[in-house]
C-alpha cells in the first residue's frame, strides 16, 4: 500500500512504521522537518522515497533494513544519525544535493560492507561522535562496491574524507570544481586508485590538479568540459517535486 501524511505534520516519530512489509510508497509532506528513530526500519518493500527540501534530521536507523535503491539527502538535512541506512542491501545510489551547509553525520554512516556503487557530493560532511566533536574524525565513505564518485563544485574542502576502503573498481572520479578541493587526509584513495581510475575535471584545470596534493597523485587527469548531469531521466515520480539546476548541476 501507499499513503500520504498530512500536510501539518513537522516529525515522524520512532518506529512509526518500522517492520511494515506492506509499506511499498509514501508522500511526505514538505513542512517535514525530523524523521525519527528507526522510522521505516524494515520497510523491505520500501524502494524509493523523495525527502522533502525543509528535513532537518535523520534519526538513527531510520531507515536501516528497508529495500531503497537509491536516496538523495536533501541540502537542508544537517544531522544525520549513526545507522541511518545500514543494511539496506539494494541501495545502489546516494546523492548529497548540493548545498553550502555542513552536514554533520553520527557515525561513518557509508563506508564498510556499502552496497552503493554511485555517489555524488554536493556539499562538505564531517564525522562527528556527538555535539560537542568539533574537530570531526576521519569519515570512510564507500566500499568495495563503488565504482563512480563524483564531487560538487561546492565542495572546497574535502576535510577528513576518506574512500580507502574502495577496491579496484572505482574507476571514475570527477570533480566539478575548478579550484582543486583541499584534503586533509594525504590517504584519501587506496594506491591503486590513483593509478588506474580516471580523474575527470573541468576543462582548462588540469595544471591546477596536477599540482595539488593528494590530486597530482593521479596518472589520469582528463580535462571536460563538465556540466554535473550525468543523465536525464523521463516521466514524472507521483507527488514529485519539480526541481531545476543549472548546467554546472546546481540545484
Amino acid at each position: 500500500f501507499t499513503i500520504s501524511l498530512p500536510s501539518s505534520l513537522t516529525t515522524l516519530a520512532d518506529d512509526v512504521f518500522s517492520g511494515n512489509g506492506g509499506l511499498k510508497g509514501i508522500s511526505l509532506p514538505e513542512g517535514l522537518v525530523s524523521i525519527g528513530f528507526g522510522t521505516f526500519h524494515g520497510c523491505m518493500n520500501l524502494k524509493e522515497i523523495q525527502l522533502p527540501g525543509n528535513l532537518k534530521e535523520i534519526g538513527g536507523s531510520a531507515f536501516s533494513g528497508s529495500g531503497l535503491t537509491a536516496i538523495t539527502i536533501p541540502s537542508s538535512v544537517t544531522s544525520l544519525s549513526s545507522s541511518a541506512f545500514s543494511n539496506c542491501a539494494d541501495l545502489r545510489s546516494l546523492s548529497f544535493a548540493d548545498g553550502t551547509d555542513m552536514l554533520y553525520m553520527k557515525g561513518n554512516e557509508f563506508g564498510y560492507g556499502s552496497p552503493v556503487q554511485s555517489i555524488y557530493l554536493g556539499r562538505n560532511v564531517k564525522a562527528i561522535m556527538n555535539e560537542q566533536d568539533s574537530e570531526g574524525r576521519t569519515l570512510y565513505i564507500g566500499d568495495r562496491n563503488l565504482k563512480e564518485l563524483t564531487i560538487g563544485p561546492n565542495i572546497d574542502n574535502m576535510g577528513k574524507l576518506c574512500f580507502m576502503n574502495c577496491g579496484e573498481g572505482l574507476a571514475d572520479i570527477t570533480v566539478l570544481r575548478d579550484v582543486p578541493p583541499v584534503c586533509e587526509n594525504y590517504d584519501v584513495f587506496p594506491y591503486g586508485t590513483y593509478q588506474d581510475a580516471k580523474l575527470h575535471v573541468p576543462s582548462g584545470s588540469e595544471n591546477a590538479y596536477s599540482q595539488a596534493v593528494v590530486w597530482k597523485d593521479f596518472l589520469n587527469i582528463i580535462g571536460e568540459e563538465l556540466t554535473g548531469i550525468d543523465h536525464v531521466v523521463s516521466g514524472v515520480m507521483e507527488s514529485a517535486t519539480e526541481l531545476h539546476y543549472d548546467l554546472s548541476g546546481r540545484q
